[in-house]
This record gives C-alpha cells, sequence and structure tokens, in this order.
C-alpha cells in the first residue's frame, strides 16, 4: 500500500497541480518504487477511463420529455 501523501500527490498530477519541483519528484519515486509505480498505472487508467465516459456523456442531446396522455 503507498502512502496517502504519495496517492495525493498522483492525483494532483493527474489534475496539473503539482509544481514543476514536486512533478520531478513523484516521477523519481515511480521510477524507483515498483509499488508506486503499479498505482499510478492503476490510478492513470481509471482517470482516462472516467474522462472518456465523461467527454460521451457531455456529447449527448439530451431531448426534452413529451408526455403521452
Amino acid at each position: 500500500m503507498i502512502p496517502p501523501d504519495l496517492h495525493s500527490q498522483m492525483l494532483r498530477m493527474l489534475d496539473g497541480e503539482l509544481s514543476a519541483g514536486e512533478l520531478a519528484a513523484l516521477e523519481a519515486e515511480l521510477e524507483e518504487n515498483p509499488e508506486a509505480r503499479k498505482a499510478w498505472q492503476k490510478l492513470s487508467r481509471l482517470h482516462s477511463a472516467l474522462e472518456v465516459r465523461f467527454e460521451s456523456q457531455a456529447n449527448v442531446v439530451q431531448m426534452p420529455v413529451v408526455p403521452i396522455d
């Protein structure tokens, strides 16, 4: 299990919220730590899948409901 602060950094990386120094430190950790790298791969795949799903739902035209009497 990875530390909560590392998981938080990964989430911030996905959101583009890390400074250059934080990004370099996280990349170094991911290179050195196989467990962290595996967690990053899972998290980034999930993030990508959710983005694709959200984008596909955002493109759906909402049709008004017409009551039938």
